[in-house]
């Protein structure tokens, strides 16, 4: 192929793509004004709607299933024991511990003399 034939190729497909770019933008410009005026009628309703009035039911709705929940998942009940196992198992000694001897016993044992460097 020369250059001739290629630069045609691509000119070809460019204007094949150029097409399809414009019919899908008719297809679009066909549907936006049904899709502005779903969105218009959408705001419209929103801006009707009074949020005080629904306050008062919303709290109800909360303290009834508030209320709901506590009468069948039953918090307060007493917990189920677990097995002396599990309870072996979770406090079961990580590792050691060495304390060293306290320090008032240390300087008992080497005497009243005062360190170095102190008056």
């Amino acid at each position: 192929m020369n250059s001739v034939s290629i630069h045609q190729s691509i000119q070809a497909q460019l204007l094949e793509i150029s097409q399809s770019l414009r019919s899908l933008a008719q297809r679009i410009q066909a549907h936006a004004p049904s899709t502005m005026e779903l969105l218009q009628s959408w705001r419209r309703r929103v801006e009707k709607i009074d949020v005080a009035r629904g306050i008062i039911p919303a709290v109800g709705a909360a303290v009834i299933l508030g209320a709901l929940y506590v009468m069948i998942r039953d918090p307060f009940s007493q917990p189920t024991p677990h097995s002396p196992e599990a309870v072996a198992a979770r406090i079961s000694p990580i590792g050691t511990l060495t304390l060293q001897e306290p320090a008032a016993t240390q300087i008992a044992e080497q005497g009243s003399a005062p360190a170095a460097g102190m008056p």
